[in-house]
């Protein structure tokens, strides 16, 4: 046999011992066999027509798994693999995926927004009320995992490598960023104002407050009600651990039919898309982290370079290199496979692969070894990184950085839970094609109407307002030269760019000016001074004496007050000037996508949170799973994100770079370029280990913030690669583990093929969409495949709320029935497994009727509810029944006039509302005539997205006066009795077997 007897008592979770094969057997707990698998997928009528659980060979080395939904999965995500690969980084992929984002995005705000609110809603309530003493698991079962083993699980798989690499990134990005990227990046701009900014402390207040909105308590739910709902019908009716069981309370037997494997495999999907978005945007961070530890090395120090080279190293020189009177060409440590784009994308490649065999590996050794070992190690790594930095700094002022923010978070985490930029997502309205992407509001309609009419909104303009633009190039009034660096300085110029000015200006004193920026081609062209000027100052760098390279930084406005500008740095949004608005993409750049990103992490964080959670209360896991990694989140990005802020001031001060902060911006360019300083003073900071982060790679910023601290840093540094490298093998394992239990419809030991084919194409997925460019394919996958499984999510809160009131034997829906046909019956062939009160032909019929003549089930409800009901002599069941076809028909001529007349599709939707509120009624009256247990909500949602079908549903229950209708969970009791006579039965022969043995 494959499973032998228990060796513990049944009032522990079940020990049983597993043929490997070769005589050798592993102790596991197990929840679900073989047999329970099969038993539930036969609860649906489809399986008789397609058998769909698949068994080859030795249960530890063959297949076992549910091949529709397995087929099903591997299309999607093998198919978008090998897509992505073959067309490369500058194909279509990675265009259409930002295209597809940028759309849910303007589209769907408000979704995202609200349904996590209203899940956040949910589970307080449900903490606090008496559901939160319900048990997850059997009434005398108690936690498999001790607190910290637990959390550590749960942190791990739920974060992974993310904290670390938004750990610094994120709360710098919101405080401050160079203010070249206005330019860079276009539209975007990162002054983003959530809460209210009345100095330079608010705005960092602010940028700590919003990476912890992004990773509390709102990103954490989507997990945990994945989690409540798989551990109810899992540890307490017995049902195998899957996505599709979570559905069984709301859509009873259909759940494991075909339904079920298209809940299953777009959970799989879900699931390896989310883990390979953290994949793709860690992998940067772990490939140029290998220069960064190379570069640690003494050998590779500047200085040892530079003296290895016969030169001399000097912090007082300007540009990058500070070796003088080198006589040996330049050494360098630069490993050669990260040289060029080319070679790092071939080793992000290389590094996918790596964790994805460890990962593999972790998988193998099976949840209690691997996993927990990786989750365990993982987290306390972090925590010791975070509480060397805290002890080793000023800690008075990281433990006042946590202190208030978190009454920061308390005070504004419900205004901000709620923002959607509705505003701000105006200016999409007159952004043009490509951009504009809102339903109804085409750009041919406001853009072109107003522009054809001579009245075209403005865009975009130099004027920045009350931001500075800088100035490419212009001429400096002489007038202000004279008056000293000082005045220079003032004005926004570096003190490196005020001596050029001030040293030309010396050499030149009659001159009206001195140019600056980039020279315009006829500069000297006329001869005189500026013909001598110009070849002054060729060939030279500004620091010795040449042209400054950067003008002064100014608004448009006052650009007179210190001489000309012939080209500005960049365009600024209309609305930010007339109404100092943010960015219009702020929500597809951050919150969206954040959201997005957890709910797709939902269905294997959630499962694999159900997975350790076995034995704990309701009240247990909301605590855990929501309150405790907020609060670990507000001291994680309260220590990195404070010592983050803190070195960009010191770094700001003692280069003398005033920042524009009430527009989070900074000047980088003038003691930085491309993130390595320039500058004597530069130089000397950076020596001491401190830097402006702002002017650094994202990627390497994390590394940074810890370089103060001597000798300790390095070791702080290698640990906190070797944190990340283990987070992303937890996640990645974690998401493998999950998807290979899906597949084999729950099944608690799945094959080793099975475990190695998941974490291969994992693998696959992550190398496809580093292929298709990293940051664009990443972002979109998240928000593009997150939608989906949101709507999902959102009859998952439906399907949580019966569960509850079952196992707490709520009478209302104890005693209520269900409706004598379904509206997913069409899924089962109209043959459902608890049979049907009429033929196929006639359900079919009906739900055809339905579709076209949906007046016909109003008259037929009305009829059965109201039989002598009559206004002015003619019943009101046709007078509803001819009123609901009139508006039909309404809104199908109106859609097909559309083509011709603009708008009026706003009319036909708005008649298909009132018939869906007439069907709404009828709905809801049917259900209390009949004790149907539901809503008006409920009611309202089928008629809006299902209406042939609850046609169909209404006139066959009036019909038949509700003949064979069920109480609401006569499925899930009979699943459940099955369930467990199948065990028991399975057990008493394992048992005699053994005891043959």
């Amino acid at each position: 046999s494959t499973y032998d007897v228990p060796l513990i008592s049944p009032a522990t979770p079940a020990m049983v011992r597993v043929n490997l094969g070769n005589g050798q057997y592993k102790e596991t707990q197990h929840d679900v066999s073989e047999e329970t698998v099969k038993l539930s997928l036969a609860l649906s009528s489809f399986d008789s027509v397609v058998p769909r659980w698949l068994s080859v060979g030795h249960p530890a080395w063959g297949l076992r798994l549910n091949w529709v939904c397995s087929l099903l999965a591997v299309i999607i995500l093998w198919g978008f693999g090998i897509w992505c690969i073959a067309d490369g980084a500058d194909g279509s992929v990675g265009k259409n995926f930002a295209l597809a984002q940028s759309w849910v995005t303007q589209n769907f705000t408000w979704f995202y927004i609200g349904t996590l609110d209203v899940w956040c809603a949910m589970l307080l309530y449900l903490c606090f009320s008496r559901y939160g003493d319900l048990r997850l698991g059997k009434e005398n079962e108690r936690p498999r995992f001790g607190d910290f083993t637990w959390f550590a699980l749960l942190f791990t798989s739920g974060v992974a490598a993310g904290l670390y690499y938004f750990a610094v990134a994120e709360p710098l990005y919101f405080y401050r960023q160079p203010a070249s990227w206005k330019g860079y990046v276009g539209a975007y701009d990162y002054d983003v104002k959530k809460t209210a900014l009345a100095s330079d402390a608010t705005r960092a207040q602010q940028a700590i407050f919003m990476a912890i909105y992004h990773w509390g308590f709102h990103g954490w739910v989507p997990y945990i009600l994945v989690a409540l709902m798989c551990s109810i019908v899992s540890f307490r009716w017995g049902m195998p651990m899957t996505i599709r069981s979570c559905f069984f309370p709301l859509i009873g037997n259909h759940a494991y039919g075909l339904v079920g494997d298209f809940i299953d495999a777009l959970s799989i999907a879900t699931t390896t898309f989310g883990v390979c978005t953290s994949l793709g945007l860690g992998v940067q961070q772990l490939a140029y982290g290998l220069q960064f530890l190379r570069d640690l090395q003494s050998e590779c120090q500047p200085k040892f370079l530079c003296e290895a080279a016969g030169g001399t190293y000097d912090l007082n020189t300007y540009g990058t290199d500070s070796c003088v009177g080198r006589t040996s060409p330049a050494q360098t440590c630069a490993l050669p496979y990260l040289k060029g784009a080319e070679e790092v994308k071939n080793t992000q490649y290389t590094i996918i692969w790596v964790l994805t065999a460890a990962a593999t590996v972790s998988v193998l050794t099976g949840l209690n070894r691997g996993i927990v070992i990786n989750a365990k190690v993982a987290f306390s790594l972090g925590m010791m990184v975070m509480m060397v930095v805290l002890l080793a700094d000023n800690t008075p002022y990281l433990l006042n950085v946590m202190v208030q923010t978190t009454g920061y978070y308390l005070q504004y985490v419900l205004m901000v839970g709620f923002d959607c930029d509705a505003f701000q997502q105006l200016s999409f309205e007159t952004s043009g094609n490509g951009v504009n992407l809102l339903w109804g509001s085409d750009p041919s309609n406001l853009l072109a109407k107003l522009t054809s009419a001579g009245v075209p909104p403005i865009a975009a303009s130099v004027n920045c307002g009350d931001r500075p633009n800088p100035c490419g190039s212009g001429i400096i009034l002489m007038s202000l030269i004279t008056r000293g660096a000082a005045a220079l300085m003032a004005n926004g110029m570096g003190p490196a760019q005020a001596a050029a000015a001030l040293a030309l200006a010396e050499l030149f004193p009659t001159s009206s000016g001195i140019p600056c920026g980039t020279i315009s081609a006829d500069f000297g062209v006329a001869g005189g001074d500026d013909a001598a000027m110009l070849a002054a100052a060729t060939g030279k760098g500004y620091w010795e004496g040449g042209f400054p390279s950067h003008c002064p930084k100014t608004t448009l406005v006052d650009v007179p007050s210190w001489g000309q500008c012939y080209v500005h740095a960049y365009s600024c949004d209309a609305t930010d000037l007339y109404f100092g608005d943010s960015s219009k993409s702020f929500m597809d750049w951050w919150t969206v996508f954040y959201w997005a990103w957890w709910i797709t992490w939902a269905p294997f964080v959630g499962f694999f949170i159900a997975k350790i959670s076995k034995g704990r209360t309701v009240r247990e896991l909301i605590i855990g799973g929501l309150f405790a990694p907020t609060l670990f989140s507000i001291i994680w990005f309260s220590v990195f994100g404070g010592l983050a802020i803190k070195m960009e001031r010191i770094a700001e001060l003692a280069l003398q770079e005033r920042p524009d902060w009430n527009h989070a911006a900074v000047d980088c360019s003038e003691h930085y370029a491309g993130g390595i300083p320039i500058t004597p003073n530069a130089k000397k900071l950076a020596a001491e280990g401190y830097y402006m982060l702002t002017c650094l790679s994202k990627d390497t910023q994390i590394y940074r913030v810890v370089e103060p601290y001597g000798l300790v840093s390095g070791f702080l540094q290698v640990a906190l690669y070797i944190g990340a490298v283990i987070y992303f093998i937890t996640s990645s394992d974690s998401g493998s583990y999950v998807d290979d239990l899906q597949s084999s419809s729950g099944l608690s030991e799945p094959p080793i093929p099975q475990k190695i084919f998941w974490c291969i194409t994992e693998g696959a997925v992550a190398t496809g969409l580093v292929a298709t460019g990293v940051e664009r394919a990443l972002r979109a996958i998240a928000i593009v495949t997150g939608l989906p499984f949101a709507i999902l999510l959102c009859h998952f809160v439906l399907s949580l709320w019966r569960a509850l009131k079952k196992e707490m034997g709520d009478k209302d829906i104890m005693v209520s029935k269900r409706f004598n046909t379904q509206l997913l019956d069409i899924f089962e062939g109209f043959k459902p497994m608890v049979g049907s009160p009429v033929s196929v032909g006639r359900q079919a019929r009906a739900t055809l009727l339905g579709l076209l003549c949906p007046g016909i089930a109003i008259h037929a409800s009305l009829k059965r509810m109201h039989p002598d009901a009559k206004t002015l002599g003619v019943p009101e069941a046709v007078i509803y029944g001819v009123v609901c076809q009139l508006l039909f028909m309404a809104w199908v001529v109106l859609m097909i006039v559309e083509v011709e007349v603009e708008f009026i599709s706003a009319v036909a939707w708005t008649i298909y509302l009132f018939m869906v509120c007439l069907l709404t009624y009828c709905r809801s009256a049917m259900r209390l005539k009949y004790n149907v247990w539901g809503s008006m909500l409920d009611d309202m949602w089928a008629c809006i997205v299902w209406y042939p079908f609850v046609c169909a549903q209404l006139q066959i229950q009036a019909e038949t006066d509700g003949e064979g209708a069920r109480l609401y969970f006569a499925d899930v009791d009979e699943a459940i009795t099955a369930n467990l006579r199948a065990e028991e039965a399975k057990q008493a022969e394992h048992g005699k077997q053994y005891a043959s043995a």
